[in-house]
């Protein structure tokens, strides 16, 4: 999956996470409901880390990522 996607899915309210087992994807978790996540590749992540699209957060044992907000 492409950077743009990756960003594209987030802005329409999907989570991009990983829980030691790569990068991940997805709507937000419902209970009881089966993880629907699409992997992403970690040179994804990277590059909108380094150009400062996203920030990473490790709250816990799972590491979110977040959108940066943009200047108007």
């Amino acid at each position: 999956m492409k950077p743009a996607e990756v960003v594209k899915r987030m802005k329409r309210g999907e989570e991009l996470v990983n829980r030691g087992t790569g990068w991940y994807i997805a709507p937000p978790r419902r209970p009881y409901a089966p993880f629907q996540g699409k992997l992403v590749e970690d040179s994804a992540v990277g590059h909108l880390v380094a150009a400062g699209v996203i920030r990473v957060e490790i709250p816990s044992l799972s590491a979110r990522a977040h959108l940066n907000p943009t200047p108007a």
